[in-house]
């Protein structure tokens, strides 16, 4: 199912200059009180987010959230079976980030990821594939200067400070920035600048007196943070409104493993088209998210797709819409209404209001 979503979306989505790396999780807490795993291919606990379950890494525009493309996190055993031999020298992280934005190399496009694959190799790896590069940098990484930059004396939220690097031939090729808001964040770009960007503005409590109040807080970001932290929601938000919105893992319960990641899967593609329906209508979008949802289950339920060399019949007596066909009212199919006589022997079994499937149980019901 993975690989036939992963080619429905590369034929149909085309991201934008921006794609987002993260992790999703698929909600998952065994066939009973203790965990059974009978098959997943990874148990995953993380303590910030609010499932535990199976692990997916994502790949998703960072610009309208829609998810791209996915990996299921294995264990390190079968990686090591899986895996080639030209990736031992290179993180674990990189090589999960390249088979996520492996389709579009070459294009130029930036990538913002997660902690989970920032390092200055990644950074040097993607610009070889035709991409860029921006990552908050969490913890020590090799080749970045962070114990040089965390000295520096920057105290006020908004102030940053930049180091570059450059090639033989004097192009500056990767950049590091330390930048204060309420704490220092350390950061590794092969795009963007420094160059000052959009302020961001925050709703602050503050105790003024003996009142509270909440204040606006304006923070000035160089151009690089503002388009970090532009994209770097989208996939926790798709995430919200699969787990919180469409919850389709918890109204559907089963103890197969397989039936929850497939079941995840569908629910990311449900959540992709309400996110595409959104964005294309903007404010004027009529439907809430619910309303959409409901909406989407009528369509698909019925549905004409699988209606192979039939040809579309009106329907005697309905109300025809504005393109002049038949509207369709959803939930009310075909039914058979009673009936109290019937006349027998009549070689046509259509005059005798008895159809073929009905005429051997001699029903009392007429199509």
């Amino acid at each position: 199912m993975r690989l036939s979503i992963h080619s429905h979306w590369a034929a149909r989505v085309s991201p934008s200059d921006i794609i987002f790396v993260d992790e999703s999780l698929c909600k998952w807490y065994g066939q009973g009180r203790y965990r059974i795993l009978r098959g997943l291919p990874m148990y995953v606990a993380i303590d910030r987010k609010p499932e535990n379950g199976c692990e997916i890494q994502d790949a998703a525009c960072g610009r309208s959230g829609l998810m791209l493309n996915l990996s299921v996190l294995t264990t390190a055993e079968h990686r090591k079976d899986t895996g080639t031999g030209h990736e031992d020298d290179l993180p674990h992280g990189f090589t999960v980030l390249k088979k996520l934005v492996a389709p579009w190399a070459g294009t130029k496009r930036a990538v913002c990821a997660d902690s989970y694959f920032a390092s200055v190799t990644a950074a040097e790896q993607l610009l070889g594939m035709g991409l860029r590069f921006i990552r908050v940098v969490k913890a020590t990484t090799r080749g970045y200067t962070r114990s040089t930059v965390s000295v520096l004396p920057l105290e006020a939220r908004g102030q940053h400070i930049s180091y570059t690097r450059k090639t033989a031939d004097g192009v500056a090729d990767m950049l590091a920035v330390l930048w204060v808001d309420r704490e220092q964040r350390y950061f590794i770009s092969t795009a963007s600048c420094t160059l000052p960007g959009r302020p961001c503005d925050r709703v602050r409590w503050r105790q003024v007196g003996s009142h509270a109040e909440r204040p606006v807080l304006t923070v000035p970001q160089p151009l690089v943070v503002e388009t970090y932290y532009k994209c770097c929601a989208q996939i926790d938000r798709n995430n919200r409104c699969r787990q919180y919105e469409f919850l389709l893992e918890r109204q559907l319960v089963t103890h197969n493993w397989s039936m929850r990641v497939n079941l995840s899967l569908l629910g990311m593609c449900v959540v992709n088209a309400w996110l595409l329906y959104a964005g294309a209508r903007g404010p004027a979008a009529a439907l809430t998210q619910k309303q959409f949802y409901e909406d989407l289950a009528a369509q698909l339920i019925d549905n004409t797709y699988e209606s192979v060399g039939l040809r579309p019949r009106g329907v005697a007596g309905a109300v025809a819409g504005s393109d002049g066909a038949p509207v369709v009212c959803f939930g009310i199919g075909v039914q058979h209404t009673p009936t109290l006589m019937r006349r027998k022997g009549d070689s046509d079994h259509r005059a005798q209001r008895d159809c073929r499937v009905f005429k051997s149980g001699r029903t009392t019901l007429v199509c």
